[in-house]
C-alpha cells in the first residue's frame, strides 16, 4: 500500500520481517470474526470556513453554516493465529453538503494492524493506514483551510525485556499527507520518524525512562525556501520522565523533552523544550476521567522571534451509565504567546492566542444491532494578531446498524 523513499529508511519494509516471525510460532485456528455496519450521520455547523467575524461582515459568503450528512459503510476483520492477532477495517462513505454543494466529497480510511508476541520477550504492532478526507487545515499563520487530504502511514513498534526490571522500546513509522488543494500544495509531506527508549522498573513503582528520537521532514514543494528541492528538516527529541501505576485504577505520567529543528534554508530553525503530564483515573466501575497537561517555550531567532511560549490541557470524562447508555464530555484549552522582535519597526510586539473546544456526547444502544449517537460541540479561538477569531457552533446525530458480526459495543467502534 506505501512506497516511499526516505533517507532514514522506510520502517513499512520490517513489517514483512515481522509477519514472518509470526508464522514461525506454532499457531493455532482460532475462529475470525466479521462486522459489517452502515451508519449515517448528520452535522450542524453554524460557522463551516471558520471565518473571522471581520470576514463576515465584509460579505462575499454565500453561506457560512451549513448541514453535512454522511452515509457510510464500513468491514471489519479480527483473527487469531497462534500468538499473533490481526485486526483490519475498512470504511467508505461520501459528504453531502446541504448549501455548499462544492465540498461535496468522498472518503475512505483503509487500515490494518498486526499484534504480534514473540517467544523471546518482545512484543509489539505493525501497522498500515490509508485514508482521505474533508479536512479542516491550518497554514502556517493559522488560519483555517478546508480541504481534502489524503494521509498513508505504516509504521512498526516492539518492547523487549531485557531484565524483569529493563525494557527497551523501539518504533519506527514512515507517513505522507498531500493536500488536493493546488493552493495548499506547498504543505503537502514526507516524514519518517524512529524513537527508542529504555526504561528501568515496573508498573507498581515509579519507573523512569530515556528517550530519543529522530524525525526527517520533508516539503517538497514549500515556497519559502526557494530552493529547487523544497524544505527539508531533521529534528532532534531527547528526554525522559516518570511513569506510575500507583493503582490498578490510576495511572500518572510526566515527561520532559528538549527539540532541535533544522532546515536546509534555515528560516524556520527552532529550539523547542517542553513538558507533558498524564493521568488516567478510573474514579468508578462506570467513570474515567482521562486528563493531559502541557506547556513549552520555542525559541527560533532566525524568523525574529525572541520567545514562543504554548501551555494548554485537556480533560475527558466518560460516564458508562448503563450497559446500553454511555457519556462523554470532552474540554480542551490551547494558549500561546508570541513575542516577536520587529526590528523593521523598531517594536517588540506581544502577541497572544487562545482555543477552546467544548464537546458533549451521548451514545444509545437501541437493540445488539442498532446504535444511536448524539452530541453537540463548541469551537472559539480569539487572537489579537492576524485575523483568524471564529466562534463555532456543532450538533450531530447518526445511527449504526450493525448486519453481521457481534453486539455492537458503546459506542461504537
Amino acid at each position: 500500500m506505501l512506497a516511499g523513499r526516505s533517507r532514514a529508511g522506510n520502517p513499512g519494509r520490517y513489517t514483512g520481517l515481522v509477519l514472518l516471525a509470526g508464522i514461525a510460532v506454532p499457531a493455532a485456528a482460532e475462529p475470525v470474526r466479521v462486522a459489517l455496519d452502515a451508519s449515517i450521520v448528520s452535522t450542524y455547523d453554524s460557522n463551516l470556513f471558520r471565518i473571522a467575524p471581520s470576514e463576515m461582515a465584509s460579505g462575499g459568503y454565500r453561506s457560512i453554516d451549513d448541514n453535512i450528512t454522511v452515509p457510510r459503510g464500513a468491514a471489519q476483520l479480527h483473527a487469531a493465529i497462534g500468538l499473533q492477532t490481526i485486526d483490519a477495517s475498512a470504511s467508505v462513505g461520501y459528504r453531502l453538503h446541504h448549501l455548499n454543494t462544492a465540498l461535496n466529497s468522498f472518503d475512505y480510511d483503509l487500515n490494518a494492524r498486526l499484534n504480534y508476541r514473540l517467544p523471546i520477550a518482545c512484543k509489539g504492532t505493525a501497522r498500515l493506514e490509508q485514508l482521505q478526507r474533508l479536512s479542516d487545515y491550518r497554514d502556517f499563520l493559522g488560519a483555517p483551510r478546508r480541504v481534502i487530504v489524503r494521509a498513508r502511514t505504516s509504521g512498526i513498534d516492539g518492547t523487549c525485556s531485557i531484565t524483569p526490571r529493563i525494557a527497551v522500546t523501539g518504533s519506527g513509522e514512515y507517513r505522507t499527507r498531500e493536500n488536493f488543494d493546488p493552493q495548499l500544495a506547498v504543505f503537502n509531506l514526507e516524514e519518517t520518524e524512529l524513537r527508542g527508549e529504555v526504561s528501568y522498573g515496573d508498573a507498581e513503582t515509579i519507573q523512569p525512562f530515556v528517550a530519543i528520537r529522530n524525525r526527517l521532514r520533508a516539503q517538497p514543494n514549500f515556497i519559502t525556501t526557494a530552493l529547487p528541492d523544497g524544505s527539508h528538516a531533521t529534528i532532534w527529541d531527547a528526554g525522559g520522565g516518570a511513569r506510575w501505576e500507583p493503582s490498578e485504577y490510576l495511572k500518572l505520567a510526566a515527561a520532559g523533552y528538549w527539540s532541535r529543528l533544522r532546515e536546509n534554508s534555515h528560516l524556520r530553525d527552532t529550539t523547542t523544550v517542553s513538558a507533558t503530564f498524564t493521568a488516567d483515573w478510573e474514579v468508578t466501575g462506570k467513570t474515567s476521567i482521562h486528563l493531559t497537561a502541557d506547556t513549552g517555550i520555542d525559541v527560533a531567532p532566525s524568523i525574529g522571534a525572541v520567545a514562543y511560549t504554548t501551555r494548554g490541557g485537556s480533560l475527558q470524562i466518560v460516564w458508562k451509565a448503563t450497559p446500553k447508555i454511555e457519556a462523554t464530555v470532552s474540554a480542551d484549552y490551547r494558549h500561546r504567546d508570541l513575542i516577536r522582535d520587529r526590528i523593521d519597526l523598531r517594536l517588540i510586539r506581544f502577541e497572544r492566542d487562545d482555543t477552546v473546544t467544548v464537546d458533549a456526547g451521548v451514545a444509545y444502544r437501541v437493540t445488539d444491532t442498532l446504535l444511536a449517537r448524539a452530541g453537540i460541540g463548541y469551537r472559539d479561538r480569539r487572537a489579537n494578531f492576524e485575523d483568524i477569531t471564529f466562534r463555532a457552533k456543532v450538533a450531530t446525530v447518526g445511527l449504526t446498524y450493525r448486519f453481521a458480526g457481534p453486539p455492537l459495543d458503546v459506542p461504537s467502534q
